[in-house]
């Protein structure tokens, strides 16, 4: 291996002449009367190289060693010949001409350690900043997080000493790093790497459940909701989601609501929380976190933010939502019943939100106006934090949902609309509801900024689907709307994040 000496002047390297290294001069420098410059040389530090990257610099290599063969290969197959070596000049063309593109493109991130994969996703997902590689974050803070899904990911490091972390949560990880790494036009990662380690993970966990979970719950749990996470930035079928949902749902409730009041359940439940009650608000089914015990037991010890007590808020929306559905199967008497106690249960959503609101606005009226009253009514909104837009946005959402539903309510069952009053009517007016879905849209780009990583985007999916719903039934005629939501749709898709936003039909 040849060695740069470091006692080698400048113009003895350049005249490619052996120089004694004295000081002040060298030999060299003095017998032909030039100004000796010295050894002072600057130090270069090179990043470490992952070792996916090693094999992939090595095929490199390998290819243009190969090349030597392609003259004598085209004198036995001329066409075959010529097009391999037109292929394999074009691939060294590539390499020579773009190396630092080889260097930091990632091929095979399976093959790094497991805490390494970890930095990476909580990296890319989480907008909190830079994390160390050990000890990310403690799990006995006893701080709930105020966000919508990021505590969990927060958990993995802690999660991942479990002796059967490396068999199934491990894969899950992988996958959910991939998928990150091939968003997007100019993705790092091959898709079929991310369909790959998705194929395996599943196959580990499907393994895993075939035996006793017991203790290991949350291990499985956060093995699912990485998959989750991964059919959000590269979906394989519209069911995936719902099913990795129905799954976690199935294993926190192996064990007691108490279990996640404190260290890494809390951090697993507090993220996974409001993600099972999207996915049962989309599909409008019952949710066991509606029962009392989930409510209390888990913040018995740290406490609700505002953003779970949102969620607790509207806790029944999802069963009064399947409740509506089966009133086009029922006979008109009961039917008729039925519709004044959905009625009830949404007009209760609705007010607690509207109470939840002027409670923002008297504890901080400077915020609330400088949210709700931006100077220009197409400008894109900003907001103070991650965590208030995150508030408002999904309080907007669910005022759209219950006042949605509610004139639905009132037009195929006349005798409801007697119970509107003034207050009520305007709530869940069309202007009202068309407002509340430009302000999601609007609050989009600052959702999606680049700080705040992956999980920024993953926070808007019921808002953006709320306010898609709009546009498609209630909004199609309002050109300000359309024209909202086309640039929301283009800038998700320039994002790498267009699995994420519907299309207009």
């Amino acid at each position: 291996m040849k060695i740069r000496q470091m006692t080698t002047c400048h113009i003895c390297r350049a005249r490619k002449l052996a120089c004694d290294g004295k000081v002040p001069a060298c030999t060299q420098c003095a017998l032909s009367g030039r100004t000796c410059p010295g050894y002072q040389h600057d130090l270069i530090f090179r990043p470490p190289v992952v070792a996916g990257l090693q094999q992939t610099t090595a095929r490199v290599v390998k290819r243009r060693r190969n090349s030597s063969f392609t003259g004598f290969e085209a004198q036995r197959h001329p066409s075959r010949g010529s097009t391999n070596l037109a292929k394999r000049s074009a691939e060294t063309a590539d390499a020579e001409q773009q190396p630092y593109r080889k260097l930091i493109t990632v091929f095979s991130p399976p093959s790094w350690p497991l805490l390494d994969i970890i930095s990476l996703v909580i990296q890319n997902f989480s907008p909190l900043g830079v994390y160390e590689r050990m000890g990310l974050v403690s799990a006995d803070s006893g701080v709930s997080s105020q966000r919508i899904c990021g505590a969990w990911v927060e958990a993995l490091p802690e999660l991942s000493r479990d002796e059967r972390a490396e068999r199934f949560l491990s894969p899950s990880i992988k996958t959910l790093a991939v998928s990150m790494l091939s968003r997007g036009h100019d993705g790092r990662a091959p898709i079929s790497d991310a369909l790959a380690t998705r194929a395996l993970a599943v196959s580990s966990l499907r393994y895993g459940l075939q035996g006793r979970v017991g203790s290991s719950s949350n291990i499985f749990a956060a093995a699912v909701m990485c998959l989750f996470l991964s059919e959000l930035i590269l979906p394989t079928s519209k069911a995936s989601a719902t099913i990795h949902a129905q799954g976690i749902r199935a294993l926190l409730q192996l064990q007691s609501p108490e279990s996640y009041s404190s260290g890494v359940g809390h951090q697993l439940f507090v993220g996974v929380r409001p993600v099972l009650f999207i996915q049962s608000l989309l599909s409008r089914q019952n949710t066991f976190l509606a029962e009392e015990g989930w409510l209390m037991a888990p913040f018995s010890i740290s406490g609700a933010t505002p953003l779970q007590d949102l969620f607790s808020e509207v806790v029944t929306l999802p069963s009064t939502l399947g409740m509506i559905e089966e009133l086009k199967e029922m006979p008109k008497a009961q039917a008729d019943t039925l519709a004044l106690t959905a009625f009830e249960k949404l007009s209760q959503s609705l007010n607690g939100l509207v109470r939840m609101s002027e409670a923002i606005k008297d504890g901080d009226q400077d915020l609330y106006q400088f949210i709700l009253c931006p100077i220009e009514e197409d400008t894109d909104i900003h907001f103070p934090s991650l965590t208030v837009a995150n508030l408002f946005t999904h309080i907007w959402a669910f005022h759209i949902v219950c006042a949605r539903h509610i004139t639905q309510l009132t037009c195929f069952f006349p005798s409801i609309r007697g119970q509107l009053d003034p207050r009520l009517e305007r709530l869940i007016s069309t202007e009202i509801v068309i407002h509340l879905s430009s302000l999601i849209l609007r609050s989009m780009k600052f959702l999606t900024l680049e700080k705040f990583k992956l999980f920024g985007a993953a926070s808007t999916t019921l808002p953006l689907h709320v306010a898609h719903e709009v546009l498609v039934d209630e909004g199609r005629d309002n050109e300000e709307l359309s024209s909202l939501y086309q640039r929301v749709l283009r800038m998700y898709c320039l994002k790498g994040y267009q699995y994420m936003v519907e299309q207009v039909p």
